[in-house]
């Protein structure tokens, strides 16, 4: 499961799968919802909703890094929350 959401970090993917900037946060919010909806009834479903909302702004960061080669460490909070990488 994870491995499906991290692939979103990699340039190659996305260029394959016609996933642009603007597509980004939309095909990743899809795919963390329908892991969500997948495992809604799990025994520990609050754990895991935590695990992947808190893995979204990580992988918009990685794969802004790895597709624009700037480290985005570097910005400012105000600059992170423009890229949606920073949680508020």
């Amino acid at each position: 499961m994870f491995n499906k959401i991290q692939e979103m970090t990699d340039p190659d993917y996305l260029l394959k799968n016609k996933i642009t900037i603007t597509k980004l946060s939309n095909k990743l919010d899809g795919r963390i919802e329908g892991f969500k909806g997948s495992y809604n009834y799990c025994y520990n479903y609050d754990q895991l909703e935590h695990i992947l909302t808190s893995l979204r702004p990580k992988v918009l960061k990685k794969a802004f890094e790895n597709n624009l080669g700037i480290k985005l460490d570097s910005l400012s909070k105000r600059q992170k929350t423009f890229f949606e990488i920073c949680i508020a």
